[in-house]
């Protein structure tokens, strides 16, 4: 219901597909102890909150399909990103050895955003401060 008293329709996505999308979590727990030489404390519990949000979307909730990433630094959250929505022809295969490990969830293709998904939903876990998420380096 609007202010005025009339109503309101408000809009919404069909989520008809089955997973309704792509569920990421990023969670950094570990963090580089030189981390801006000041070194910031590892996120103790972070797993529990992984574990949360992994029930929350997964397929006997939300019914999403849930891709996990760990520990991630700030180039290789870029990367993730780039990866998933498939950026200007970005690939798995175009990444750095180092990088494909971390994101080796996201090698084959099939966790990332297609026409075949209703939404996409990505939750960020980490250290930070207004504006800025930092990965672990």
């Amino acid at each position: 219901v609007s202010s005025d008293g009339g109503s309101t329709q408000l809009k919404a996505y069909k989520m008809m597909t089955s997973p309704h999308g792509i569920a990421l979590i990023i969670s950094n727990i570990e963090f580089d102890k030189s981390f801006f030489g000041q070194g910031l404390l590892n996120r103790t519990g972070g797993d529990v909150d992984e574990k949360n949000l992994q029930d929350l979307f997964g397929p006997d909730c939300l019914n999403y399909k849930v891709v996990l990433l760990k520990n991630l630094t700030g180039g290789q959250i870029d990367l993730a990103f780039r990866l998933v929505s498939g950026h200007e022809g970005f690939t798995y295969a175009k990444l750095h050895k180092n990088d494909r490990e971390a994101l080796k969830a996201l090698s084959d293709g099939s966790n990332l955003i297609s026409a075949n998904h209703d939404s996409f939903v990505c939750c960020l876990l980490s250290h930070g401060k207004e504006g800025v998420v930092y990965g672990t380096d």
